[in-house]
């Protein structure tokens, strides 16, 4: 372990800045953080809405 704590630590920290606007871990430029965040979220936000409607289209 490190004084960042391990691997696995890390990581969810970085997933929770990307996809739940968390704070950004040390080490991690905050605005291409938050930009590549940003995407992520339109990108699942827009993939949710589609399987909605999806759905709709296989229902008529």
């Amino acid at each position: 372990m490190t004084e960042h704590g391990t691997l696995a630590q890390r990581q969810a920290a970085l997933v929770r800045a990307l996809v739940a606007e968390g704070p950004v871990p040390t080490g991690f430029d905050a605005a291409a953080v938050v930009a590549a965040g940003a995407v992520c979220r339109h990108k699942r936000d827009a993939h949710a809405r589609a399987g909605v409607q999806r759905r709709r289209w296989l229902r008529r």
